[in-house]
């Protein structure tokens, strides 16, 4: 095994996905596996892919957007442990103008045919199921998501989805929630479909009601009790 295989093996065995893996089945996945390794701002471009192309993001944070009349609009973000590509969404992602960026510092990808990950998951129950339900959280947010623009006003969304990506990117620290700020206002607005002078004003309320710390470089939630209810968080 090369010293670049041996890096990917080493970076499938703490893989939440596919670290339950035989040693076996992993060198074969090693030999198959693309890896795809992008700084920040970079575009992951999958116009060179075919539809038989499976994506997991192993580390990172990407954002989707939609380019139309030469303006872009961000539509969802992809946190670590996503997959996408031919199951991400419907056949737009390969037809119609959609692109991903990197937010964070670095995002490491890997790259799949579909056909080895069907071979992959019908070997392995355990993957199966934890894809299925990878699947599920993916409609549920989707439903989550529309019946919240019906029944939550924006500043409670706003809190919500802030709570969300600091419990997915973040770290506990002293009964708090920290996170890197890689968002800007007009991410978050496109993404909860409102203004962005609103979501600038909400923001700033928030903040003087001593609900979230937002600056340029990271987001604290001071919230202890839903805190208490994220076990799944490194306390560092």
């Amino acid at each position: 095994m090369s010293n670049t295989e041996h890096d990917f093996f080493s970076l499938l065995q703490q893989n939440d996905f596919f670290g339950e893996l035989s040693p076996v089945e992993m060198s074969e996945l090693v030999l198959l596996l693309d890896v795809i390794t992008l700084k920040k701002n970079q575009l992951l471009d999958l116009s060179k892919n075919n539809k038989e192309t499976i994506f997991y993001l192993h580390e990172g944070l990407l954002k989707i957007s939609n380019y139309e009349n030469k303006q872009e609009t961000a539509i969802e973000l992809l946190n670590k442990g996503d997959l996408f590509g031919e199951i991400h969404v419907t056949k737009s992602a390969y037809e119609t103008k959609e692109i991903i960026k990197v937010l964070s510092d670095q995002a490491i990808i890997y790259k799949i045919t579909k056909q080895l990950f069907e071979k992959i998951i019908i070997a392995n129950p355990s993957i199966c199921l934890r894809y299925a339900q990878k699947i599920g959280d993916r409609y549920k947010s989707i439903y989550d998501r529309y019946k919240n623009l019906i029944l939550k006003d924006v500043k409670t969304r706003l809190h919500e989805f802030l709570f969300e990506y600091a419990t997915r990117n973040g770290f506990r620290s002293n009964n708090e929630l920290v996170v890197k700020n890689m968002l800007t206002h007009q991410d978050i607005s496109e993404l909860l479909g409102c203004q962005r002078q609103t979501i600038s004003i909400l923001i700033s309320e928030l903040k003087t009601e001593y609900k979230i710390i937002y600056t340029r470089d990271e987001i604290v939630i001071p919230y202890p009790i839903k805190i208490a209810e994220t076990p799944e968080l490194v306390k560092h």
